[in-house]
Order: structure tokens, then C-alpha cells, then sequence
């Protein structure tokens, strides 16, 4: 039988250490509601094992364990809790943050080690109180005071601005003594701000240089306060003070200099009239019964005096740039020292940001530097300041930016400076050297124009001044990785078609060409750039920017023929910028003739392109190629070569399947339909019209994309061009009884003959009317210009009359009248010009005489002369206007 022996020792250590730990906790004098929360979890704790000790509890070696892991930690915020106690108050307040992470921390442990205690006690719900304990200090959550984090805001505040004055301090010191309850004597703060600079010195001697230097800045900024010194202690720091600025005037900035002492000032004050006096000179003026101003004559009271912040640190800043250029002048050892002197060249850069006269003292303070080595170095490297050279280069202080672009040229010696230039649009150097450096040293400079993020202008600019004459001759190198750095280049800046333009006049097509079928081998990752490039050159063809005369490209059949073999050649990036490449110049408003054009393409050609959209499944590589198709030359022979490629069919199955189909394919292919439509070959039309597309097209106006539906309309217009001559005439059926009776076809309403859709293209066969009628209304220009102009089809000529009556009944009339207000200028002409024929006949004019008068009326107003004029006519035939009328 097992004996059972209280755990006394152990539960009286740690039941008397966290009883101490309470003690602490409510004797700290910051973050007491911190501490609180903590002193009301220890209490717990205490009551807790304090009614273990009633307990008949096991002795075993685990229960001794945790209660000594528990006695631990609580031991250790028992020496946290002095430790906030014992240090000075003012450091304290700076880690209020530390503080309170580090009360979370020691709650956890508490809590974590309280956990391990329940099992182990588990008699008279004592463990239930355990777990809800340990629980609530797992979870427990501490926060600074708004107080504190305001107090520490405006310490970083007055660190970062190095402007604040006395009185800034003075207010901040009262507001840290309020928060850590002392007396604002003068006496105490002063003994509080005393202890405080100790505590520095304390933690210098640690490794924290983080903590040390936060110290560091927040005595000098408290010390500025008034509040903890005597009169004769101000008195004697300024003197000090002034005589440590040295006394060579700065000539530029007279204005930093008391009126009255003819000293630099130390703490200029601004009475209300503007002027700026020493505050020390200008409040023993006015004590000595002097109430005027010393300038203006006019009454001036200490009270009024404010102090001028801005002046005060451009002052500091401006002295430490001059004695620094002073110290560094003709003394190399100086300026090396200065350079090293950590923070030093950082914030003379940040000078550079400010006015531009104390811009000018940091530029002649880096120059003086800059003449060292080492100097040169770290100016160089330190964060901005090249950026910040190159904006003050165009400064429009011509003193400023000579001195820039000379800096900058000082410190062009390193490679690196030369690439963080070309970063900030500054590429002087980069070009110079891309120019007449060493081959390793150009193949640089090409790596970083590939690689550095420029604008269009920028682009534009590197090139207009000698890049690619430069880029050009490196592509003949014999060295492979010279040219891979040039054609990387090139294909960067050939994304500005005057660029693109430039280089061709330079016969890169010709070099890149050579590269790519006699070179490529030898650097086969490089042919996908190469390739690039060459789009890039083909649609600055296609650009309405520069001169696009003398600028060769795809010249002969050959150069088209090895552009095509890539395709099978290579992946899927290669093949699709084959294909652009060849799309930019069939669109290209400076190919040549059709003629010359087509001796280049043949039929090999056509059959490559539509082998791509046979077996490809990428989508990108299917649109280029029926784009193409589109932008052919629509010569016989050229058309001949697309239908006996089989093109038409492909077209006709990507139409057809239009569900399974991206839109952007769908909008491609009924673009290039419209080639095999055109009313000039009706037998080209017939072999269209017999594959059965025409009620899918008609389908598409209901379903495509706007650009689809102005495709399909455009076909649909050029089928109806068409119809008249093709509706076939009318056949009377003889009868056995034909001398009594002969029943006659049913003629078309509008062609007069035989219409059906293969035979004749009509569109009312083809119920297109209604679906054309319906595109009028939709905001896209294109497609509703296209629907009208196959609706109006249907009223050419002598189909005026018949016509009309089938656009009335499928709403366009009404629709027509609707575009004399739309905001296209174009379709208002063309409604105009319709609706003047159509409003001649009489059931017409009076039907939609009131929908029309109001648009017409506007148009008479604000239209053209042609479209007044119009306008007027039809104003005419609806009677508002007389028809003799030539006021319009």
C-alpha cells in the first residue's frame, strides 16, 4: 500500500515566491495596469496552491518538477517586476513596447507550466480551477497606454525632423513626467533626465546598438529643453555653442546671420514682422527697455517671438556642410575619414533633397569628397543619391546642375554607378562606354540596356544618340556572348517603332537574319530573341510614327521562305511571333504593290498557314493566321492559292463550331470570310453560299462579339450586293390545263424573282433582316455601320419602294431615324442619306415625320455643311421646311 505524503516543502517555496511576486508586481511605478492584471493572475495562483497544501495530495517526483518549473518562471517575473521597479523612469517609457512583450511572455510561461499542474491535482475541483487559470494566461493580452504610444511618437517625430526647438522639449519632457508620475520641478525632472543619460552609458556597454543609439538621439533631443537647466547654464551652452560654428561667413545665406549680433544664429526666433534675431540677442533687447524691433522701429513683445523652426535647422545643416568642405579641402586623409564616419555621406546625400541652396552645399561638399578614392566609393553606393544627382542635373540652377553632371561624371569610374545611372534615365556614361569601352565592358553596358526599365522616351532617346550604330556593330562580333548582350538590347529598344525603323535603316534585318539560319546552332536559346526582335522591326512598319521609306524588310522570297520554315522548326513562342511577324507586314501600309507582294508569298506559303490552324491547338497561333488571311492581297491569284490551300473550309468549320470555339478565334475567322464574299466574284460567293455558312452568319448577329457581328454584316452586305442580279426569274408551271390555268412561283419582295439563300444570297431568305435590324441598337459603331450598310442593300437603286416596306417590317426604319442622334458623325451621314430616299415616299414621311423632326431640326443646327444641307432636304419632304428653302 502506497503512502501518501503532503508536497509541503516544495508548495511553501513556491506559494511564499509568488506571494513576493505580487508584492513586486504592485510596487512598479509604470504600466500599473499592466502589472495589475498580472498581480490578479498571481493572486489566483497563490489561492490555488495555498488550498493544494489542504490537499492530500502524492508526493511523487513529477508533482515536485512542476511545481518547481512553476516557482521558476513566476521567480523570473518577480526579477522582471524589480527590474521595472529599479531602472529610471524615462528608459523605461521607451521600452513601454519590450515591456509589455516581454508581461505577455512570462504570462505564458505561468500558464503553460500551471497546464502541466492540473493532472497532477485533481481532487475537490481544484483542477478545474487550474485549467480555467491557465487558459486565461495562455490568451492574456497587454497593451501600452495611448498616453505612452503618443509620448513615443512625438520622441521619433522630434528625432526624425532635427528641427524641434525648446519649447518642443519642453512640452515633451512635461508630458513624459505626468506619464511616469514625477514632479515638474525643475530639481527633479533634471535629477529624472540625469539618471536617464546614465542609463545610456549603461547600455553602450551592451551589444543592443539599436537601443543605444534610440537612447542616444532622445537625450540630445530632451536636452534641449529649457526646464532642466539654470539661466546661466543657457547663457554659457549658447556662447559655446556659437563659437564652436567658427566665424567664416557663408556669402550665399546672409539671412542665417542675427541682426544684432552679426553671429550665425543658434536659435533664430520670427517676431510677427517677419525678421528672424538670435533668441538670446533679441529677448536681452527687449530686456533692457528696448520694446521696439530692432529693424522696423514698431512695438515688439517677448510673448510675440516664434520660433523659426525651418531656419534653425537649414542653419545646423548648412554650417555642418561648410566645415565638413572646409575640413576635407586639400586633405585626403580628411576626406576619407569623413566618408567612413558612419551615417556621414548618407546624410549629406539627404541634403541634396532639400532647398536647393543647401542642395548646392551638399554638391560641393560630395565633390571635394569624391576626389578620394574611397569617398567615391561610398557616394556612389549610398542609397539615392545618384537618383537624386541626376534630377538635380536638370535643375534649373545652372550653378547645381554643372555641379551634378560633373559628380556624376566623377563617379561614372565604377561600372555599378554606371548601371544605377542608366536606372534613373541617366545614360551618358553607359552610352559612352557601349561606344569605345573594352569588349567586356560593352558587353556590359548591353546587358544593362536589356535589363534596365526604360520608357518609350527613354528608348527613343538611347538611340538617338548612338546605341544602335553601337548594338549594330556588336552583332558582327565574332564573340557569341557580344552578340547575345547586342540582340538582347535590340530587342528591348525595337519596341519603339522609330527605333525599330532606325535599325533597319542600319540593315539589322539583314544581320539578324544571317544570325538566325547561319548562326543559330551555335546559340539556339538565342533564336526566340532573335525572332522577337524581328517582330518588333516588322510592326514598326505598321506604325503611322517615323519615316517608313528606305526601310527594307522580307525583300525576296527566300527571306519569306526561311521566315516560314522556323515555323516547323520550333516551339510554340517561335512559331507565333513567325506568325505576327508576318501578320505586321501584310498590314504594313509600306509593303509594296500586291503584285511585288505576291511574287514573294506563294502557294507554300498559304498551305504552311493553313497547316498551322489544321493541327495546332494554340488558340494565339490560329487567330494570326486567319488575320493574315484577312490582310492578304486580294488579287485573283493570291485568292486562288488561299481556296485550293483549303482555307475556305478550315474557315467555314471554325464558324461552324462556334460553341467550341474561343471568340477571339470566331471574330478572326468572320474576318477572314469577308475576302470570299466580295460581290465581284459571285462564283467565289456561290462556293461560300453552298457550304450552307449563311444561317450561321445570321445566327452570329444575334450571339457574336460586336467585332463578329461587324464581320458577319460586312459578308452579309457584300452576298446582297449580289442578290438582285442573281434572283432568278419567274417560271410559270404548265398543266395539263394549262390553257384554263398556270400557277406561278413565288417571287422575292423585294428582288422580284426567285430568291433562295444559295442561289441568290437574299437576305430576307435568310431571315437576316430582323437580326441586322437589331444590331442598329447596340453602343458598338463598327457593327451597326456594317448592319446598315447591308440593310441598305435592300432600297439601292430601283428596290427603293419594295425594299422599304421589308425594312419597316423588321423596325428598321424606326432604328434608322434613331442614328440621325447617335454621337458617330459617319452614321448620322449614312442614316441621313438613307432616310432621304426612303422619307420621299408619302406613307413613310407622315409615319415617322414627329420621330424625325427633332434630330433633323439639330443636325440643321450643329451638323456639317453637307449634313445641314441633307438635313434640310428631308426637313422638305416631311413639310416643316418648304422645298425652295436655301437658307441650309
Amino acid at each position: 500500500m502506497s503512502t501518501h505524503v503532503p508536497a509541503s516543502g516544495t508548495l511553501s517555496r513556491a506559494i511564499s515566491t509568488t506571494l513576493e511576486t505580487v508584492h513586486s508586481t504592485k510596487a512598479t511605478n509604470v504600466q500599473k495596469e499592466n502589472f495589475k492584471k498580472l498581480s490578479s493572475y498571481l493572486e489566483r495562483i497563490t489561492f490555488i496552491l495555498q488550498e493544494s497544501t489542504k490537499l492530500d495530495i502524492h508526493d511523487s517526483g513529477t508533482l515536485k518538477n512542476t511545481i518547481n518549473v512553476l516557482t521558476k518562471h513566476v521567480s523570473e517575473a518577480n526579477i522582471f517586476a524589480h527590474e521595472c521597479s529599479n531602472k529610471n523612469k524615462i528608459y523605461l517609457l521607451l521600452n513601454c513596447k519590450k515591456i509589455v512583450k516581454s508581461l505577455e511572455n512570462h504570462t505564458k510561461e505561468i500558464g503553460n507550466a500551471l497546464n502541466l499542474l492540473h493532472p497532477l491535482i485533481s481532487v475537490n475541483g481544484l483542477d478545474q480551477d487550474i485549467i480555467k487559470l491557465s487558459k486565461i494566461m495562455l490568451n492574456a493580452n497587454y497593451q501600452e497606454s495611448a498616453t505612452e504610444e503618443e509620448i513615443i511618437e512625438k520622441i521619433k517625430v522630434g528625432i526624425r525632423e532635427r528641427n524641434v526647438d525648446r519649447s518642443y522639449a519642453n512640452s515633451l519632457l512635461v508630458s513624459i513626467a505626468d506619464v511616469i508620475g514625477i514632479s515638474t520641478e525643475q530639481a527633479v525632472l533634471r535629477k529624472e533626465y540625469e539618471e536617464f543619460k546614465h542609463e545610456m552609458e549603461n547600455v553602450e556597454l551592451t551589444e543592443d546598438v539599436a537601443e543605444a543609439l534610440q537612447i542616444e538621439q532622445t537625450v540630445a533631443l530632451l536636452g534641449k529643453a529649457d526646464i532642466i537647466s539654470t539661466a546661466e547654464e543657457r547663457e554659457k551652452k549658447y556662447f559655446s555653442k556659437r563659437n564652436s560654428l567658427g566665424r567664416q561667413p557663408l556669402e550665399p545665406l546672409q539671412s542665417f546671420y542675427c541682426p544684432i549680433t552679426q553671429e550665425l544664429m543658434d536659435d533664430p526666433v520670427e517676431t510677427p514682422s517677419g525678421h528672424s534675431f538670435e533668441r538670446y540677442a533679441i529677448e536681452k533687447w527687449l530686456a533692457v527697455e528696448n520694446n521696439l524691433c530692432p529693424i522696423t522701429k514698431t512695438p515688439l513683445k517677448a510673448s510675440a517671438l516664434r520660433t523659426n523652426k525651418t531656419l534653425r535647422q537649414s542653419i545646423e545643416e548648412s554650417c555642418i556642410l561648410t566645415i565638413l568642405r572646409i575640413l576635407a579641402t586639400d586633405n585626403d586623409d580628411r576626406k576619407e575619414s569623413i566618408a567612413k564616419t558612419d551615417n556621414a555621406i548618407k546624410l549629406i546625400v539627404c541634403s541634396l533633397a532639400r532647398k536647393i541652396e543647401e542642395s548646392k552645399l551638399a554638391l560641393q561638399l560630395l565633390m571635394e569628397l569624391s576626389e578620394n578614392d574611397v569617398a567615391r566609393n561610398i557616394i556612389g553606393s549610398s542609397q539615392g543619391c545618384i537618383l537624386l544627382l541626376v534630377t538635380l542635373s536638370g535643375s534649373d540652377d545652372a550653378q547645381a546642375a554643372e555641379d551634378a553632371k560633373q559628380l556624376l561624371e566623377n563617379l561614372s569610374f565604377l561600372h555599378q554607378n554606371i548601371v544605377q545611372m542608366a536606372n534613373a534615365n541617366h545614360f551618358g556614361p553607359l552610352l559612352r562606354l557601349l561606344s569605345s569601352g573594352s569588349e567586356s565592358v560593352q558587353r556590359v553596358m548591353a546587358e544593362t540596356l536589356s535589363e534596365v526599365e526604360m520608357t518609350d522616351h527613354a528608348k527613343l532617346t538611347v538611340c538617338e544618340n548612338g546605341a544602335v550604330e553601337s548594338l549594330v556593330a556588336m552583332l558582327s562580333h565574332i564573340n557569341i556572348e557580344m552578340k547575345k548582350a547586342a540582340i538582347l538590347a535590340l530587342e528591348k529598344l525595337s519596341g519603339v517603332p522609330q527605333n525599330g525603323l532606325k535599325m533597319m535603316k542600319q540593315g539589322v534585318v539583314e544581320i539578324l537574319f544571317g544570325i538566325l539560319f547561319r548562326e543559330s546552332l551555335s546559340m539556339p536559346n538565342l533564336v526566340e530573341k532573335v525572332v522577337a526582335t524581328i517582330v518588333n522591326l516588322a510592326l514598326s512598319l505598321t506604325s503611322h510614327k517615323g519615316d517608313h521609306e528606305d526601310t527594307p524588310f522580307l525583300e525576296s522570297e527566300e527571306d519569306i521562305f526561311k521566315l516560314f520554315s522556323l515555323i516547323s522548326l520550333y516551339g510554340p513562342n517561335v512559331q507565333q511571333n513567325v506568325l505576327r511577324t508576318f501578320l505586321a507586314v501584310c498590314q504594313s501600309p509600306s509593303d509594296g504593290d500586291d503584285e511585288t507582294f505576291v511574287e514573294h508569298v506563294g502557294s507554300k506559303c498559304i498551305e504552311t498557314l493553313l497547316r498551322i490552324v489544321n493541327i495546332s491547338d494554340n488558340i494565339e497561333e490560329g487567330i494570326a493566321v486567319m488575320e493574315i488571311i484577312s490582310s492578304l492581297p486580294r488579287t485573283p491569284q493570291m485568292t486562288q492559292w488561299i481556296v485550293d490551300a483549303g482555307t475556305l473550309q478550315a474557315i467555314i468549320s471554325i464558324l461552324s463550331s462556334r460553341i467550341q470555339k474561343p471568340e477571339l478565334m470566331i471574330e478572326s475567322a468572320s474576318g477572314a470570310l469577308c475576302r470570299f464574299t466580295i460581290s465581284t466574284n459571285q462564283e467565289l460567293q456561290k462556293k461560300v453560299a453552298e457550304t450552307g455558312i449563311i444561317p450561321t452568319l445570321v445566327q452570329l448577329l444575334d450571339y457574336g462579339s460586336p467585332l463578329t457581328k461587324q464581320n458577319v454584316a460586312i459578308s452579309l452586305a457584300q452576298f446582297s450586293e449580289s442578290s438582285n442580279n442573281l434572283s432568278g426569274p419567274v417560271v410559270r408551271k404548265s398543266h395539263f390545263f394549262s390553257c384554263c390555268v398556270s400557277t406561278p412561283d413565288t417571287s422575292c419582295t423585294v428582288h422580284s424573282g426567285i430568291c433562295t439563300i444559295e442561289s441568290s444570297f437574299c437576305l430576307l431568305e435568310a431571315n437576316a433582316v430582323t437580326p441586322l435590324a437589331k444590331v442598329l441598337d447596340e453602343p458598338d459603331f463598327g457593327a451597326v455601320e456594317a448592319s446598315l450598310d447591308a440593310l441598305l442593300t435592300l432600297v439601292n437603286n430601283e428596290l427603293l419602294q419594295k425594299g422599304s416596306k421589308v425594312l419597316e417590317s423588321g423596325d428598321a426604319i424606326v432604328k434608322m431615324v434613331k442614328l440621325l442622334s447617335s454621337p458617330s458623325v459617319k452614321l448620322q451621314e449614312k442614316a441621313l442619306i438613307a432616310l432621304e430616299r426612303i422619307f420621299r415616299q408619302p406613307e413613310y414621311k407622315q409615319k415617322y415625320k414627329t420621330t424625325a423632326h427633332m434630330a433633323l431640326v439639330e443636325i440643321t443646327q450643329r451638323g456639317s455643311h453637307s449634313m445641314k444641307s441633307l438635313a434640310a432636304k428631308i426637313l422638305a419632304h416631311l413639310n416643316v421646311l418648304h422645298e425652295q428653302s436655301s437658307f441650309f
